[in-house]
């Protein structure tokens, strides 16, 4: 008996380490992602990455920005010409 309950233990520490990291790992979206949820074009994205305006990551060879980041830049800019009409609205 006090195997499994030993074993159950572990797993809720697991669990929860894994809990843990998941929270404090950075998720990613592709440029289409960004562009879906900010309602515009790729070319749009594209302009905002390379005037440095959104950050980004190079994972494998491959461009993401993290779901911190699309946030970060979201709150500098929801008051600027940079965003849609539709979420300046829902930014006030």
């Amino acid at each position: 008996m006090a195997v499994i309950t030993l074993a159950i233990e572990n797993q809720e520490g697991v669990n929860s380490l894994l809990d843990k990291i998941a929270a404090n790992t950075p998720r990613y979206m592709t440029k289409k992602e960004v562009a879906e949820a900010f309602k515009v074009s790729n070319a749009t994205v594209n302009r905002w990455i390379r005037s440095g305006e959104m950050k980004f990551a190079s994972i494998g060879g491959i461009l993401r920005i993290s779901t911190k980041d699309v946030e970060a830049f979201y709150n500098r800019n929801r008051d600027m010409e940079l965003l849609p009409k539709e979420l300046k609205k829902v930014a006030r």
